[in-house]
Parts: C-alpha cells; structure tokens; sequence
C-alpha cells in the first residue's frame, strides 16, 4: 500500500512559513481504509443519538411516574385530583418544559386517576 502525502513549505526573510502545495496521492487500498474509517466514525455517532433518545424515552417514563406519585399525593392529602397538572408543582414536581410535552386529562369524576403522559420533545 502506498500513501503519500507531499508538501512544498517556504521560509521567507521575516521567518514565517508559508504553505504553496499540497499533494495526496492515495492508492485504492489507501482510499478503502479511510472509507473504513470514516464509516466507523458514522456508526459511533450514530449509535450515540440512537443511545441518546432511548434515555429520553427513560427519562420521560421517570417524569410520568413522578407525577402519578404525586398525583396520588395529592388526592390522599385533598380527596381529590387537581384541574391543572402544573398543581403538582406543590408536591415537589419540577416539570422541565424545554426538554418534554406533558399531556394531563382528567376523567369525568374528580375520583378516576387522570392520564397522564409525557413525551420527550426532538
């Protein structure tokens, strides 16, 4: 496998050097292992945001579980489910609005658990 790489540098009077010519000269064996490379690299970034969303999707099922929790907190200390999901903030939940969509309905009877659901956003 031959890989060369030639470059032609000049030193002016002033001591600066200045880059005049670069020349690469890959063979084909040359151009596949940078392929390889560069399709590695790919596939660890990739892998990464893959990673990256399923620990959003953990994250936004933690962020559901705490506001049921608090949901039931709620209703053992009021006899009731709160109007508004942000309600729970005076149960200790911190509801982060830049990173998930949160979507809270109650059922008809202030008794029936409301659904709730919480999605991560893009």
């Amino acid at each position: 496998m031959e890989c060369g790489i030639r470059v032609s540098v000049e030193l002016n009077i002033a001591g600066e050097v200045t880059l005049l010519r670069r020349d690469v000269n890959l063979t084909l064996a040359g151009r596949l292992v940078y392929l390889a490379i560069l399709a590695v690299l790919a596939g660890y970034i990739l892998s990464g945001v893959r990673a990256t969303d399923a620990e959003r999707g953990k994250q936004a099922g933690r962020a559901a579980s705490a506001i049921r929790e608090a949901l039931a907190q709620c209703y053992a200390l009021e006899g009731g489910y709160p109007d508004d999901v942000r309600y729970l903030s005076h149960y200790g939940v911190i509801f982060d609005d830049e990173r998930f969509y949160y979507y809270y309905e109650r059922n008809g009877l202030n008794n029936y658990m409301p659904d709730v659901r919480v999605a991560a956003k893009p």
